[in-house]
């Protein structure tokens, strides 16, 4: 009944409010239904959903929720060869001349509605990722990589795990800290701790928490403009005109 009041009340819940709501929405199979009825209907919109929240789903290892996502998204899973096709295409396009016209104010803001939910860049951000700020982001086939096809090569410090509870919920995410009382699990939204008496099962992957498809949304000057912040060695302002998600 939760869900079903949540599902009905969406249109009033804030923007910034939105990615912790899909996500919780994404943590039973029950409640996981009515999300994708209500995308199905246009209740919902599909760009809310995002890749990370897909795999969510996949993980609760229901064929007809499967089935339903392939039905919406198509499959989520791309082949090698076909990312590797995808990385060339981008590169021959991500050049030093097209950085020069890309706007990276508004770069900036692509990634505070994408990316700060997972990475920590100049101090701001969450930590389910490696924080960017001293990482490789002069080089774009490291961009690449690890963009396009992020769980290629994956640190074991950043497997992402599926943690089964009691209460039927099913969460992914990073195990941040792990005892005998309790375990900590950081999601793409929110940090977690669960007594362990509540925990039924975990189980670890060898995917990395940072979910495939992130540039299929994004429009060529979107991405332009993506690249280019992230390249910059220095921060930059954000568009006066753009809102952005509070940080933590």
């Amino acid at each position: 009944k939760a869900g079903e009041k949540i599902v009905q009340n969406y249109g009033r819940i804030q923007g910034y409010n939105r990615p912790q709501v899909v996500g919780m929405l994404t943590s039973r199979k029950e409640y996981a239904k009515l999300l994708l009825d209500a995308v199905k209907q246009g209740k919902i919109p599909s760009g809310d959903v995002t890749a990370f929240d897909i795999r969510q789903i996949l993980s609760l290892g229901d064929e007809d929720l499967s089935e339903q996502v392939r039905q919406l998204w198509g499959e989520v899973q791309e082949s090698s060869a076909e990312k590797k096709a995808q990385m060339e295409e981008l590169k021959a396009k991500l050049t030093s001349k097209a950085h020069a016209s890309a706007d990276k104010s508004k770069g900036r803001a692509l990634f505070e509605q994408s990316c700060i939910k997972c990475h920590k860049l100049y101090g701001q951000g969450q930590m389910i990722g490696p924080d960017l700020t001293g990482s490789n982001r002069g080089n774009i086939d490291y961009l690449l990589e690890n963009i396009v096809d992020p769980s290629a090569v994956v640190s074991k410090n950043y497997y992402a795990s599926i943690v089964v509870l009691e209460d039927g919920r099913v969460i992914n995410g990073l195990i941040t800290n792990k005892n005998e009382q309790a375990v900590t699990i950081q999601t793409q939204t929110d940090k977690m701790t669960v007594p362990m008496d509540e925990v039924l099962e975990i189980g670890t992957t060898t995917q990395s928490p940072m979910p495939d498809g992130l540039l299929k949304n994004l429009t060529e000057e979107q991405i332009h403009d993506l690249f280019a912040y992230l390249m910059h060695p220095q921060q930059v302002a954000l568009p006066d005109s753009v809102e952005t998600t509070p940080k933590n």
